[in-house]
């Protein structure tokens, strides 16, 4: 009950040159990217492709992979994300921090940007999810495609079939399976999306 509401809830804010959802096919390369502001998340990328496998839904000899951006990989998550055929950027937003680029909380913003930046030089696209709170949404007015997920939680390993001993929200793993076509955004924003300034700051 509590996946079939988040999937009604998912909100598609931006989707420009049909970047979503991602026609992912044989052979490609698909990079599921996460904020170090969300990396306790990034089990949830390993659990949407158990999933989205088990759905038939990913392509036969598809790569696909996760990774968390740290403050320490900056240049190995950039030219990864390059190099895919497909990149889902996540993004965690839980204070204005989040950001600014200039503050250890926005660092990772500022990676985001430049991984945008970067792919449509090379005539990619790029999809971002937000995880937490949507008032990041505008921060990445280049990204192609913009989900809205509206919460996440720990989830640093895929459950065991038997579900035993995890804990998880259904909102990120369900924004990642709709970036496959699982599902269909249908939600509304609930709140009004602040615009974001030169100085990063909510306005």
């Amino acid at each position: 009950i509590a996946w079939d509401i988040t999937e009604q809830a998912l909100t598609l804010v931006k989707n420009e040159n049909e970047a979503f959802p991602v026609k992912a096919e044989a052979g490609q390369k698909v990079l599921v990217l996460f904020a170090g502001s969300c990396a306790s998340r990034a089990g949830t990328g390993d659990f949407a492709k158990q999933i989205l496998t088990e759905k038939g839904l990913l392509p036969e000899g598809i790569d696909y992979s996760v990774m968390v951006n740290t403050a320490e990989n900056n240049e190995e998550c950039i030219k990864a994300a390059v190099e895919a055929d497909h990149v889902i950027m996540v993004h965690s937003m839980y204070d204005a921090s989040n950001l600014d680029p200039n503050t250890e909380d926005g660092l990772f913003s500022a990676v985001f940007s430049r991984i945008i930046e970067e792919r449509h030089a090379a005539g990619k696209k790029a999809v971002l999810i937000s995880a937490q709170l949507p008032y990041d949404a505008n921060r990445f007015p280049e990204a192609d495609a913009v989900l809205l997920t509206y919460g996440s939680y720990i989830m640093r390993e895929v459950p065991p079939a038997s579900g035993e001993g995890s804990a998880y929200m259904p909102n990120l793993p369900a924004g990642i399976c709709a970036c496959f076509g699982m599902g269909e955004p249908g939600g509304t924003v609930p709140v009004t999306l602040p615009q974001i300034d030169e100085n990063y700051r909510l306005t």
